[in-house]
């Protein structure tokens, strides 16, 4: 047996989670791991356990040869660590006390948690049909074009878990970024999905897209316990704000009178840099709270869970944007 066979045996776990428990923990409202859960399709919501969500049987197993592998076991591995550096962090409230070493390991977790959901797969089938109706727009047969397959579900399943295992590529696009911890009222919680990091950008980039996790002016947003959302962002947006400060410093010093017609907002631009530069959580603004928790509900495949029962911010949006109801699909042209 081969060393990969070796590193890859067939795991025992049945049902395995796309959103480790550990995370979906901190979002239950008592010890019986219970939280609440959205199905966005039909607006229906229920108390569920932990462990009968953002999973499915096999979902990481795969056949090699005549052996029956599984990822679940490394990525249980994976959970184990990381489960410790984020507790620290919310224990703390802070990245303070997170280390160089911390933020490597949490950079290539993060990269493979961005992948491993079915939100990738999703995805997948969705370019794959893309392709296919091109090549047939053009007149095309797709099965005689050279190098063109259309992917059936194992097909799928065997790309996405590549895409896992070469998801250590991705880390240095979350470990080069400025990191701050985002923090809210119990009262106004953060809420997660199926699909829990989400990616943002005010830069409009036209056909090319805006959404890439190297796209300048990107942000990305994990979220960490209903208080808690671990913000990934642009060093470009932290440079706006450290110049946003310096400018406010200057012309307090040469005239305060002046800071009106500047329209800066000095308490804002002070507590992000402090965020930034101690570790401290920058307490976000209602509007700011609703925009996150926004991009878990567009970028989500299927499920919102959340803390408190209260999903009608989420039924308004869907209201207003029917296509929000399940994964969101790729626009071309």
């Amino acid at each position: 047996m081969d060393n990969f066979v070796k590193k890859y045996l067939s795991t025992e776990v049945k049902n395995q989670h796309y959103v480790p428990q550990f995370i979906l923990k901190n979002f239950c409202v008592d010890k019986k791991l219970q939280l609440f859960a959205l199905n966005k399709n039909d607006g229906n919501s229920f108390p569920t356990h932990i462990r009968n969500i953002a999973s499915e049987n096999g979902f990481y197993n795969f056949d090699y040869k005549d052996e029956r592998l599984s990822i679940e076991y490394p990525l249980a591995q994976l959970e184990d660590v990381i489960s410790k550096i984020i507790y620290k962090i919310i224990a703390e409230e802070s990245l303070a006390s997170t280390t160089d070493n911390d933020k490597q390991i949490l950079s290539f977790f993060l990269s493979v948690q961005k992948i491993r959901g079915n939100s990738t797969r999703e995805t997948l089938k969705e370019m794959n049909q893309l392709l296919m109706k091109h090549l047939m727009d053009m007149g095309a047969d797709p099965s005689k074009v050279e190098g063109f397959q259309n992917l059936e579900e194992d097909d799928v399943k065997k790309i996405s878990i590549e895409m896992v295992l070469d998801a250590d590529r991705f880390a240095p696009y979350f470990y080069d970024k400025t990191w701050l911890l985002y923090r809210t009222e119990e009262s106004l919680p953060f809420i997660i999905s199926d699909t829990p990091i989400t990616l943002q950008n005010s830069n409009d980039f036209g056909f090319f897209g805006n959404l890439g996790l190297n796209v300048p002016g990107i942000e990305i947003y994990f979220p960490l316990r209903p208080t808690l959302t671990l913000a990934i962002v642009c060093n470009s947006l932290e440079g706006s704000f450290r110049d946003a400060q310096k400018k406010y410093d200057f012309i307090t010093n040469y005239d305060p009178k002046l800071l009106e017609d500047f329209n800066l907002d000095s308490n804002h631009c002070e507590r992000f840099v402090k965020a930034m530069d101690f570790g401290v959580p920058f307490d976000i603004s209602v509007e700011s709270l609703l925009n996150v928790n926004a991009l878990q509900v567009i970028q989500s495949s299927m499920f919102i869970y959340s803390i408190i029962d209260d999903f009608s911010f989420v039924k308004e949006m869907i209201a207003q944007e029917p296509r929000y109801k399940s994964h969101l699909k790729i626009v071309v042209g």
